[in-house]
């Protein structure tokens, strides 16, 4: 894989941005990521699944957990590896 030859850093989010309790449908951004995830994740074999249905991801946190197992699907490498970021 080539390296990136620009790296866009994205400053960190003011605290409190994140709430684990906030209604899921009271962030569009989320909620559309997980929708997303979701029509990723009908594609998959079920062995790699999640077996979480779209109606119980109710708040950011369950949101939160849904997605990083959707990106350890994904991304197997970064995820086996305890990375947070993506290998170069």
């Amino acid at each position: 894989m080539a390296t990136p030859t620009h790296v866009i850093r994205v400053p960190r989010p003011e605290p409190g941005a994140f709430n684990p309790h906030r209604p899921l449908k009271k962030n569009a951004l989320l909620l559309h990521q997980v929708r997303h995830f979701k029509k990723i994740e009908r594609r998959l074999p079920k062995h790699q699944k999640t077996g979480i249905p779209l109606g119980a991801i109710r708040t950011e946190a369950q949101a939160a957990e849904y997605l990083r197992k959707m990106m350890a699907v994904l991304h197997p490498q970064t995820a086996a590896a305890g990375r947070s970021e993506p290998l170069p």
